[in-house]
């Protein structure tokens, strides 16, 4: 299996990963809920939360690996550079967040409500709030990295879609702590996790193969 390879499934992987986190982390508080809500969770899911927070943030080195690949296939310039640069953020927001919320969750048992409630505030913004912002700067440039290239132009054009609806979700999470933000967030973390897999898939099938690169390798 070639790195770039490697790097497809990577995305497959993110993707299933990203499901079984989602699923054990279940509905998480708000900064808008009571002290009382927020300490109910972190107590009451204290072993899924530790988990589902654990498997985000090894989900995210896989993203990463996912958008390096990518990246390698769009057209030479700032998209790949930003695409990279833009991944790395993401994996380290997930890997901090993950981290700080894993740790609350095991503390929580042991702190009192309104110091739950405080952490949680610096948890949230990492975790949840601002990763969707940096995710529509990455889509964005892959929608505008496709042009000219081998890429399927889907690909392209549905990442354009996606980034418009990761940075509204985005900011209606910074204004708002409303159902229908959440309901924004949650539909645009679903529809990433169909087109990173389906993307993953599309360019696994459409890769170069070593055959193809020979010829290049011997003329130099």
């Amino acid at each position: 299996m070639r790195d770039d390879q490697r790097g497809y499934a990577s995305g497959i992987g993110w993707a299933a990963l990203t499901v079984i986190a989602a699923a054990a982390l279940g509905k998480p508080p708000t900064p808008s809920s009571s002290t009382a809500e927020v300490s109910s969770y972190f107590v009451d899911h204290q072993q899924a939360v530790a988990v589902g927070s654990t498997i985000s943030a090894v989900s995210a080195l896989l993203f990463l690996l996912f958008a390096v690949s990518l990246a390698d296939r769009l057209s030479a310039g700032w998209p790949a550079t930003v695409v990279r640069a833009t991944a790395a953020v993401m994996a380290a927001l997930a890997v901090l967040g993950g981290a700080l919320q894993a740790a609350l969750a095991q503390a929580a048992p042991h702190l009192d409500a309104s110091a739950v409630s405080a952490v949680w505030t610096v948890v949230w913004p990492v975790f949840y709030l601002t990763p969707p912002l940096v995710l529509s700067l990455l889509l964005a440039n892959v929608a505008f990295g496709v042009q000219g290239t081998t890429v399927p132009r889907w690909v392209g054009l549905s990442a354009g879609i996606l980034a418009v609806l990761a940075f509204v979700a985005g900011v209606a999470g910074m204004i708002t702590a409303s159902t229908t933000a959440l309901n924004l967030g949650f539909a645009g973390l679903v529809l990433t996790i169909i087109w990173v897999l389906a993307t993953s898939i599309v360019l696994w099938r459409t890769a170069p193969s070593e055959m193809a690169d020979k010829p290049a390798l011997l003329a130099r």
